[in-house]
Order: structure tokens, then sequence, then C-alpha cells
């Protein structure tokens, strides 16, 4: 096992069910020091941060999740954005 500690940072820009998939692989990888979690809801994105933090325990690299603001999200390392408005009952795309 490396003792490197990681020290890049990714912010996931909304945080639904596809921002918190993302994080989740993202936890899983270990391939970051710190997520940044940033969504227009405040309170569901403290919401998320408290649930995806328990999967941090797993014995892995120790990645910190928290959340963050747009300004915080425009210095890490990479950005993520998954937000995007909720279609309306009968819209789907089509090819």
């Amino acid at each position: 096992m490396s003792t490197n500690k990681l020290t890049s940072r990714i912010a996931v820009v909304g945080v639904g069910d596809v921002g918190a998939a993302a994080v989740f692989a993202l936890i899983l990888s270990s391939v970051c020091g710190q997520i940044l979690l940033v969504d227009v809801k405040h309170d569901f994105r403290d919401g998320q941060v408290l649930d995806l933090s328990d999967a941090t325990h797993r014995g892995s690299a120790g990645t910190d999740i928290r959340a963050g603001t747009y300004e915080e999200a425009g210095q890490c390392d990479i950005v993520v954005i998954t937000a995007g408005a909720k279609q309306k009952p009968g819209e789907c795309y089509q090819l």
C-alpha cells in the first residue's frame, strides 16, 4: 500500500443522481484527495455530502468529501458538470 497522500481536487457541479454516481465512482477509485460537491440546492447538496462521506471509510486513500462553492470549483484540478434541467413528463431524447 502506498503512503502517498493524494492532493488533487475534483469538483462535481450538480449532485443529483448522475453527480452522486460520479462521486461514488471517484471515491471507489481513490483518484483524488478531495471532492467538492456544488449544487444550487444547498440542503440537498449537504445531504449528499453526508451520505457520500460514509463511502470514504472503506479503507481507501482517504478522499475528503465536502460542500463547495462555484468559486472553489474553479480552483480545482478537474471540474465535472452533471447539472441539468430535469425533464418534464413526456419529454425524452429522440434520435
